[in-house]
């Protein structure tokens, strides 16, 4: 028969250890429907706290709702253990892969290689006149810039274009030369080249010539020097999708900017890289390369 009992809410602290034991039932502590807070071991003094039984059949379960489980003592990163069971964190670094060590060790981010692509951020984008990659780009050998099914909202025979930035987007500078070349991908009946040397001019990511309304297309564009005292230099080749079905257009570019040796560390994808107007949209993906 179960039996309640009352101590005034409370059991005043012991001279000896407090045992309850249950035999061969259960113990059930706050297993009613009221919403409250249980408290064990949370006081300030120097505690070590047990819960479950060493026995090798034994089974500790840990339930949550849509709360979750916090474990606020770890710092943000890899959740690793020891030999002893004990669980740590490791922090990691751009660039690096966790990496395993010597038997019974924690593992450690390592740098990933030569040639590993490491993503800087992911920007999709919709009716906007620019995005901006302005951090992260420090440290690496060269930079990958993904576009993907980018197109302008209503006017289709324009250019993107890239311009860079030395003070993280304070300011916006451009690459001084500049030659671009647009051929017919399906069977070159129609070859299109633009060579430009301007000091206004970026380096271009498109120029949509079609019949098809949005035009659309996709890329991949390389940036090179960015890290060191050099002219910086970008090439670029993509499809442009803005044709009938059996039309596609190849995409080529090169550009290179004399105007500045300083390091870069900041994008921007736009229709005018000082005053955007135009309205576009797409998937823009930054990568460095180790």
């Amino acid at each position: 028969m179960s039996t309640t009992n009352s101590w005034n809410n409370q059991i005043a602290a012991a001279n000896s250890a407090i045992t309850l034991n249950s035999g061969n039932n259960t113990i059930s502590v706050s297993t009613d429907a009221f919403a409250s807070t249980i408290l064990v071991a949370t006081g300030s003094g120097n505690k070590t706290l047990n819960l479950g039984s060493t026995n090798t059949t034994s089974t500790t379960n840990i339930q949550s709702g849509s709360g979750g489980i916090n474990i606020p003592a770890f710092t943000e990163g890899a959740l690793v253990t020891s030999s002893a069971g004990r669980v740590s964190s490791v922090t990691g670094t751009p660039g690096y892969l966790l990496t395993a060590n010597t038997a019974g060790t924690a593992p450690s981010f390592q740098p990933a290689g030569s040639g590993s692509r490491v993503l800087i951020q992911t920007q999709t984008v919709s009716g906007v006149t620019n995005v901006d990659f302005v951090s992260g780009i420090t440290g690496y050998s060269y930079y990958v810039l993904e576009c993907l099914g980018y197109f302008f909202t209503t006017n289709d025979n324009q250019a993107l274009s890239v311009g860079f930035s030395i003070n993280g987007g304070a300011s916006w500078n451009t690459f001084t030369y500049n030659q671009f070349i647009q051929s017919n991908e399906s069977d070159f009946a129609v070859f299109r080249a633009l060579g430009i040397t301007s000091s206004t001019r970026d380096a271009l990511i498109n120029g949509f010539q079609g019949t098809i309304h949005p035009a659309t297309g996709y890329g991949i564009m390389k940036l090179y020097g960015f890290g060191v005292a050099m002219s910086k230099q970008a090439v670029f080749s993509g499809t442009d999708l803005s044709n009938d079905a059996i039309n596609r257009e190849q995409l080529l570019g090169a550009t290179t900017g004399i105007g500045s040796t300083s390091v870069v560390n900041a994008i921007r994808i736009a229709q005018n890289r000082l005053a955007p107007t135009l309205l576009f949209s797409g998937t823009f993906r930054l990568f460095g390369v180790v």
